[in-house]
């Protein structure tokens, strides 16, 4: 469901609704709902990070179903009024979705590379898996070949998940692109090994483009160090190794 003015009244209905539900015999309802929201969440809180609202959309089910009975057993009057609003708000979320650009930004990341003057340098790219919407925007020689990993090594584009990987590329000057980097301990490692032993001479961070209220609560949850929801902060740098 998109973050807008029409998503957030549906929720706000359909909330509503479900706090005049009656459980009667049906309180399985309750932990259908509760349980994949809050175990991750309150494992975030406690541990690691792994909360990712994505992964809870099926929990729409159950929240629709009890707003449906809540809704059925409403008089008439306020049926009326109730049922319309619902389906305006649902067909005006459904257009500002597909209206609304929240794709991550590898497009900015690849056009920055390109004009830096620094196109000809080294591409690390972290997690590996991330060599496809780049090499999208990139090299696209590669994306519709059949190996686009192996073609990315050979134009000097290396997706890597581990440190071990990175020295074994054993590069003077590169650039370095990291996706989530936050949500993963051998990414750490390998960030504190570059860090290290190598200057950062430039950078830029991209963002998808979220409606501004959430990117400020984005920002929050991750300033204060309370939650990480992989709001997907795509980072560019380049290095240069340190003189010994």
């Amino acid at each position: 469901m998109v973050f807008s003015f029409y998503g957030l009244a549906l929720m706000l209905i359909c909330s509503l609704l479900v706090l005049r539900y009656k459980f009667r015999s049906n309180t399985f309802f309750l932990p259908w709902i509760l349980t994949p929201v809050l175990v991750p969440f309150t494992y975030s809180l406690l541990f690691t990070p792994v909360f990712i609202p994505k992964y809870i959309y099926f929990v729409s089910l159950p929240l629709c179903m009890m707003a449906s009975q809540s809704l059925s057993s409403m008089k008439a009057e306020i049926r009326s009024i109730l049922v319309p609003a619902l389906i305006i708000l649902s067909v005006a979320t459904l257009i500002a979705q597909q209206n609304t650009i929240t794709k991550d930004p590898w497009n900015s990341v690849s056009e920055y590379i390109v004009m830096s003057g620094k196109k000809a340098d080294k591409v690390i790219i972290i997690n590996s898996y991330e060599v496809l919407p780049f090499s999208y925007y990139f090299n696209q020689d590669c994306f519709y070949t059949g190996d686009i990993y192996g073609c990315s090594f050979k134009k000097g584009i290396y997706p890597v998940d581990s440190l071990q990987e990175i020295k074994k590329l054993d590069v003077n000057k590169f650039w370095l692109i990291v996706s989530r980097e936050a949500y993963n301990g051998e990414i750490r490692e390998a960030l504190k090994y570059i860090s290290d032993n190598y200057i950062e001479t430039e950078s830029r961070e991209y963002l998808p483009d979220h409606p501004e209220l959430i990117s400020r609560l984005y920002n929050y949850f991750e300033k204060n160090d309370l939650l990480h929801l992989q709001f997907n902060r795509i980072k560019i740098a380049h290095f240069q190794r340190k003189r010994r």
